[in-house]
């Protein structure tokens, strides 16, 4: 399985609008933007969190899993 890893600036660019709309002012454009893209980047941020977590133990049952194998092939011999 592979470990799959978000770059949270990239993510956090691509859900920005390009162009504020008519009716919105700039302040509040401005801040509902910058709110998005913190959100946007703190979540991915902690999905890689999580899926370095979940990697990383997986990793270590397949070696736990591995030495019981051996120990198991070793006290059958």
């Amino acid at each position: 399985m592979n470990k799959l890893t978000i770059d949270p600036e990239k993510f956090a660019l691509a859900l920005l609008h390009k162009e504020k709309p008519a009716a919105q002012d700039n302040e509040s454009f401005i801040k509902a933007q910058l709110l998005l893209y913190l959100e946007a980047a703190v979540a991915a941020d902690n999905f890689n969190k999580l899926e370095d977590r979940q990697f990383n133990n997986m990793k270590e049952n397949e070696i736990k899993q591995i030495i019981n194998d051996i120990m198991g092939a070793r006290l059958n011999a």
